[in-house]
């Protein structure tokens, strides 16, 4: 395998990163490498090793995955589905968890809840996603025989958000661009469509906290979770996953930043321009302000003294019981 030296790389992958250290969304605006994908070796939970180098498969699905993630949740099935299809044809899977937030137990449960027959890898401080410049879970990526990413983006395009931030679900998708990839190569054909946009939840990359930041999770930000987040992000509630210690949210600050920019969290939908509500869950300006400063700084803890007591939830029934 040809290698390809780091600052060659750094300038194919550096508007990828550079979007994924901003906290920003979108498309990566980076043009395919057409260079191979360095070797890299990383362990699933088992602890067994797995090294690029070492697959003799003619080409290589690798998948960006997130055990909390609600789009990894309903493509992963797909995943093995594609993985029953394409293996047969000399096709390799890997899915990566690159999340800090992820544990191993986290990650052995999810590959066996879902059944997965492909390695699942540990990615530890995100080496290997900042090296493919994957910003989300689940995004896909199909290495040749020489191991250049011939094709980048979604899995299908079954399920997605609109420009709005709204989300859409399909009752089946109209394009299989990852199956659609791997048809055409294993034809020694041109992918047609080579890069798409990959719809779901920005990888939590490591970040170092800055000590002097003005705002802290402690004092600032906890209060503001408890008011406007907690209520769904618990245990039980509605929300894909907790938001209720400084330990759940970390590895979440890129996407929490996303989801309030873009209007999609704290969910809002009342249509009226004016008027006060009693569980009105929006953001104020200065609650934003506070947030986005302290995503900003690295989203440090701060005091653990100074946090509020944990929130008192009512469980059940959320309103006055009806009476008919």
């Amino acid at each position: 395998m040809r290698s390809i030296g780091a600052t060659a790389w750094r300038a194919v992958l550096c508007v990828a990163l550079l979007s994924a250290a901003l906290g920003q969304h979108g498309l990566c605006a980076a043009v395919l490498a057409t260079e191979p994908i360095p070797d890299f070796s990383l362990r699933d939970f088992r602890g067994t090793t797995h090294r690029l180098s070492e697959l003799d498969e003619q080409l290589v699905v690798v998948v960006f995955v997130g055990t909390e993630c609600p789009l990894v949740r309903l493509y992963a099935p797909r995943l093995v589905e594609l993985y029953e299809e394409f293996a047969p044809r000399g096709v390799a899977f890997w899915a990566i968890d690159s999340n800090r937030q992820d544990s191993l137990p986290e990650i052995e449960h999810f590959a066996r809840t879902y059944h997965l027959r492909f390695p699942l890898l540990r990615d530890p401080g995100n080496r290997v996603a900042d090296l493919f410049g994957a910003q989300r879970t689940p995004e896909a990526f199909v290495l040749d025989a020489r191991r250049v990413v011939r094709y980048r983006g979604r899995i299908d395009d079954q399920y997605g958000f609109r420009d709005d931030g709204r989300g859409f679900q399909r009752n089946a998708p109209q394009r299989r661009d990852l199956a659609e990839a791997l048809n055409a190569l294993l034809s020694g054909r041109t992918v047609d469509v080579p890069e798409t946009r990959a719809f779901g939840c920005l990888i939590g990359r490591v970040r170092d906290p800055d000590a002097n930041s003005p705002v802290t999770w402690s004092e600032h930000i906890a209060p503001i979770f408890q008011r406007r987040c907690q209520a769904c992000h618990r245990q039980g509630q509605i929300a894909p996953f907790p938001l209720m210690s400084y330990d759940d949210v970390r590895g979440w600050e890129a996407m929490i930043r996303e989801v309030i920019e873009l209007g999609r969290m704290p969910p809002w939908h009342a249509d009226a321009p004016r008027g006060q509500f009693a569980n009105d869950a929006r953001l104020t300006d200065e609650e934003k302000l506070q947030i986005f400063t302290w995503i900003e700084h690295g989203a440090p803890e701060g005091d653990p003294s100074k946090a509020p007591p944990p929130a008192k939830f009512t469980d059940g029934w959320q309103i006055p019981e009806p009476d008919v």
